[in-house]
């Protein structure tokens, strides 16, 4: 059975207050030091979890176009957090990859992060948050698979 309209609305509003919260959690514990864009963070942290990858690759998945993920790398690449290599699978591509710098800096926010969370959460058991990782999971990969359809026109 296909959800409900207004459910799915309901959806979209609190996905919509979560990516906002998220936000504000990151700006809470990043240095304001304003020499690197938050959203060029989230992309050393993609490298740094993720492993080396391809700059086309991580904009297909993130939904942008290259030159987004062009311009993040650079701002990471001058601050010494990422370094391009030759893919050891393919000798004429490129990857990214974070340096130990890169790696050391996004351990530390993530630590940061983690116990803010911990102190907001700190009433929740650990299986509902097992529980909401799976589901945001699931979420996550429906609705990046649904980016790959074709697009659906709106009904009058």
């Amino acid at each position: 059975m296909d959800p409900r309209p207004d459910s799915v609305f309901e959806l979209l509003r609190q996905v919509k207050n979560l990516v906002q919260i998220r936000h504000a959690i990151a700006q809470r514990v990043w240095p304001e030091d304003g020499e690197l864009h938050l959203a060029a963070v989230g992309l050393l942290t993609e490298l740094v979890v993720n492993g080396p990858r391809r700059s086309g690759e991580i904009a297909r998945e993130r939904a942008v176009d290259p030159s987004v993920v062009s311009r993040q790398v650079a701002q990471l690449q001058r601050a010494g957090l990422v370094e391009r290599q030759v893919s050891p699978t393919d000798g004429r591509a490129m990857v990214l990859s974070a340096t130990p710098a890169g790696t050391a800096l996004i351990e530390r926010w993530k630590q940061e992060q983690t116990e803010w969370m911990r102190s907001a959460l700190s009433d929740w058991q650990d299986e509902d948050l097992v529980l909401a990782s799976t589901l945001i999971e699931r979420l996550t990969r429906d609705l990046r698979g649904g980016l790959c359809q074709p697009k659906v026109a709106a009904t009058a």
